[in-house]
């Protein structure tokens, strides 16, 4: 399929150079349309490859029991995490079919697994992300968030919420940047055993309240290979979280249980 794209596109410069009228003509003509037909190639060729790692994508999720979904950008206001919302340009990231993005979902029980991404900011600050959004009504999360690193490195302040810090555990205080509207009642809820389950997941950032848990990462991006690997490690998260919060859970809450590639 490919050699024949690249064969198609390949001639229209020889028709237009036996096809003038003379060879003064036939030069500049083909410099033009060569230039422009390249141009269209490469454009073309690089959508064509993006749409086969969204099917590729697809097909491997569908095999795990993923359903693909429409994203109305409606459901942004409240699927990207609150410290994104007032960022520029805030868009579901992914392939696009009748105006709206698509994700993923599966469903278990009555526990339901999103997978999907999003972008924000603009230029050199623009940040892209892949998240597993949960939902369970018989969960009840504390209500925080916690990311790996500092402000310095995109975690903004949320508002009307509070940074929590240890001073016996220095080194998580450190290290994660964790919110809650209500301090007091957080510390509480994060036992040392909660605060190891953080650091040992430094490639996500956690937003959990009552019955949603959200896992996001900028480490992956929805393709082949990247989003398997997404799903393992949101999946074992998840199931170490429920155990360590109390929260009922399947034994495999968002992949099938085998290992990513």
């Amino acid at each position: 399929m490919l050699f024949r794209s690249i064969l198609g596109w390949a001639l229209i410069p020889l028709g237009v150079f036996y096809g003038a009228p003379s060879w003064a003509d036939r030069i500049g003509l083909v410099m033009v349309v060569g230039l422009v037909v390249a141009s269209a190639a490469v454009v073309a060729l690089f959508f064509g490859a993006a749409r086969r790692l969204d099917r590729e994508c697809r097909r491997r999720l569908e095999a795990q029991g993923f359903l693909t979904v429409a994203l109305g950008p409606e459901l942004l206001t409240t699927w990207i995490p609150i410290e994104h919302r007032n960022l520029p340009a805030p868009r579901f990231d992914g392939f696009h079919e009748g105006g709206n993005a698509s994700g993923y979902r599966r469903a278990r029980g009555d526990l339901r697994c999103t997978v999907y991404g999003y972008s924000c900011g603009q230029g050199e600050f623009r940040f892209t992300f892949t998240v597993a959004r949960l939902e369970s009504p018989r969960w009840a999360w504390p209500e925080f968030s916690s990311a790996m690193g500092s402000r310095c490195l995109q975690i903004q302040s949320i508002p009307h919420w509070h940074r929590v810090s240890w001073p016996e555990d220095p080194d998580f205080s450190e290290a994660c940047w964790l919110q809650a509207p209500d301090p007091k009642a957080i510390a509480h809820d994060f036992p040392p055993e909660a605060r190891a389950w953080v650091l040992r997941h430094p490639e996500f950032r956690i937003h959990a309240a009552g019955p949603v848990l959200m896992l996001y990462s900028n480490r992956y991006r929805l393709i082949p290979g990247e989003a398997e690997t997404f799903i393992d490690r949101a999946d074992r998260m998840t199931a170490e979280g429920a155990e360590l919060f109390r929260q009922p859970l399947a034994r495999s809450p968002i992949g099938d249980g085998t290992p990513a590639p």
